[in-house]
């Protein structure tokens, strides 16, 4: 999935996928109206950002899945 795929997806409330289904990818919004997208281990709650800094994906575009 493209970075802009993965972004409808998640405002379509589609549930996104990295890797295998223990990784899901999360937005986040804020009150000032800014959202961060974290990739987030359901068995351990810990995060990463989807993004690096430069704004491309944390991972290859084939390992994104909706389920």
């Amino acid at each position: 999935m493209t970075k802009n795929e993965i972004i409808k997806a998640l405002d379509e409330d589609k549930k996104v996928f990295w890797s295998n289904p223990a990784y899901q990818v999360f937005k986040h919004s804020y009150s000032d109206g800014t959202s961060q997208y974290l990739i987030t281990c359901l068995f351990s709650n810990s995060s990463v950002g989807l993004f690096h800094t430069a704004g491309k994906l944390s991972d290859k575009e084939e390992t994104f899945f909706i389920a």
